[in-house]
């Protein structure tokens, strides 16, 4: 059997959901899907592995998209792919140990490819976003040795956020207080804004919290929104607007 993902370009659905989720009353009745390509199922260079047979089939692969270009985090093979529209492979971010070999980085070596090779020592990477400077933010999650546990809540401290520029560098991790700060507890996602400001959301016991941080990955503000189990689709809509509008004010 051909097993396939089908990335499909669906910014309707997106616009849905947020009405659905912010205003029950609205409702969506045709939603437009364009098949754009398909990822092959496999270990090759423009291929993703959606099962690891240690996490209990738990998928650990995410998907962002800017300006027509998909970024694509794929944790079960500790790679991260850049593709066009059309489904071209344009950069490769890959964990040596774990991807001995990857032919694009050979071919990069060898001077017949123009196909972007990365290595970097990923350990569990899953949530992706991208800003419009096209620089790539991921959570990575660190290795025991490196874990921390918060003295109050006894949560442990175990996420970072990764950031490449535009051509494939490392910049910085990112933690609680910024570039080189506390890591995270538990990650629920990451966006950027259109100042390419980026916003984390956290669960932690107490509820969901949230960390602005300026372009430069330096801290603004944290929010904590009370108890998750009271937490209603259309409260953290209200929520959500008034931390930007906030964080407009500021400017």
């Amino acid at each position: 059997m051909n097993k396939s993902l089908i990335v499909k370009l669906i910014p309707a659905l997106v616009l849905g959901l947020s009405l659905v989720s912010c205003n029950r009353g609205k409702v969506v009745n045709d939603i437009k899907a364009d098949n754009l390509f398909s990822l092959e199922y496999g270990n090759f260079d423009d291929q993703i592995n959606l099962f690891d047979i240690t996490s209990l089939m738990k998928i650990n692969t995410h998907l962002a998209m800017k300006d027509g270009f998909f970024y694509i985090s794929n944790g079960e093979s500790k790679k991260l792919l850049e593709m066009n529209s059309y489904g071209d492979l344009l950069s490769l971010y890959y964990n040596p140990d774990f991807n001995k070999h990857p032919l694009s980085a050979q071919n990069q070596n060898e001077g017949t490819s123009t196909l972007k090779s990365i290595a970097y020592d990923f350990e569990e990477i899953s949530l992706i976003t991208v800003d419009d400077k096209k620089c790539l933010y991921v959570v990575d999650k660190l290795p025991v040795e490196r874990q921390e546990q918060d003295s109050d809540s006894n949560e442990v401290l175990n996420n970072v956020i990764l950031k490449f520029d535009s051509d494939g560098n490392f910049i910085h991790y990112i933690g609680q207080q910024g570039p080189g700060g506390t890591p995270f507890p538990y990650l629920m996602n990451l966006y950027t804004t259109d100042n390419n400001e980026l916003v984390v959301i956290c669960k932690t016991l107490s509820g969901l919290e949230s960390f602005w941080f300026n372009e430069s990955g330096f801290f603004l503000q944290a929010c904590l929104q009370g108890s998750y189990e009271a937490l209603q689709a259309r409260e953290f809509c209200l929520f959500w607007s008034a931390l930007h509008r906030e964080q407009r004010a500021l400017q």
